[in-house]
């Protein structure tokens, strides 16, 4: 009986080290002092190094009629 090789095991990506949740403030205030210099609209938001949610901000958008 042949035996089927097995695929190459991977390796994850090292993304580095999780942030941290004063990181993510310092890096979120500088992205809106950014934004609101430029007049630009604004959904920011800041995940962890697995893609997890930190931070986030979105303006509520409001319209007259």
């Amino acid at each position: 009986m042949s035996s089927v090789p097995s695929a190459p095991r991977q390796l994850p990506v090292p993304y580095g080290p999780p942030i941290s949740l004063e990181l993510a403030k310092r890096i979120m205030s500088a992205a809106e002092a950014a934004a609101g210099a430029n007049n630009l609209p604004q959904a920011i938001v800041i995940v962890d190094s697995g893609g997890n949610l930190v931070i986030i901000v979105a303006p509520v958008f409001k319209t007259v009629v």
